[in-house]
């Protein structure tokens, strides 16, 4: 028997019927029937048409076999089938948020996911008008001097019953500035015991001391 789908193919998971014909020179008829394993996770097959009956939970590998009746038979063909599990969603190596200090540099986000056929990768609309860019098969986000604000990365992970995305928010904190004291650069008190306060504030600053 020769299979018309060849000897292999492969399907994604779910409820589904799929009908795996086969044809035999000067055959009798040919009968069809589905390995153990998969007989008892719940599919079944039609003997007779080829039809194969998946359920929602299968996955793995699932052999189809096509035995023709004739002289000096029968004959015997296998049909290999492989139900991928379905794609998992990505997970960035740098979790879904960071931050980092404004400046140009470029930062790899690569994310994984299980069961992919391809990540890829996207940056923002406002980040990639502002001069950033971002190279979309290794995760590398190369930012310009002047960009600081918010950054988003989407991994796209390709595969059955996907595409499946996940984001990593970047903030980006603009370089701190010198501090200003609130009193200026210079004051006048008088001699004596006492406790003033001199204060001051600088941009961008996480703390003054």
């Amino acid at each position: 028997p020769v299979f018309t789908l060849g000897a292999t193919s492969s399907r994604c998971p779910g409820v589904a019927t799929v009908f795996y014909d086969a044809t035999a020179d000067y055959n009798y008829g040919i009968t069809f029937s589905l390995d153990a394993a998969s007989l008892a996770a719940g599919n079944t097959i039609n003997m007779f048409s080829s039809e194969v009956d998946y359920v929602a939970g299968w996955s793995g590998t699932s052999v189809i076999t096509a035995s023709a009746s004739g002289c000096n038979g029968p004959t015997l063909a296998y049909h290999t089938v492989t139900t991928t599990p379905p794609v998992g969603t990505p997970v960035f190596s740098l979790g879904s948020t960071s931050i980092r200090c404004q400046g140009a540099i470029t930062i790899n986000y690569t994310a994984t996911a299980t069961n992919n056929s391809g990540i890829t990768y996207s940056l923002d609309a406002a980040s990639i008008a502002s001069g950033n860019t971002i190279n979309s098969l290794t995760g590398d986000v190369t930012y310009s001097p002047g960009w600081n604000g918010s950054t988003t990365i989407t991994a796209t992970a390709a595969g059955c019953i996907g595409p499946k995305t996940a984001d990593h928010i970047v903030t980006i904190t603009p370089a701190v500035s010198s501090p200003i004291f609130n009193s200026g650069l210079q004051s006048i008190r008088t001699q004596g015991a006492g406790t003033s306060t001199y204060t001051a504030t600088a941009f961008g600053s996480t703390s003054i001391i």
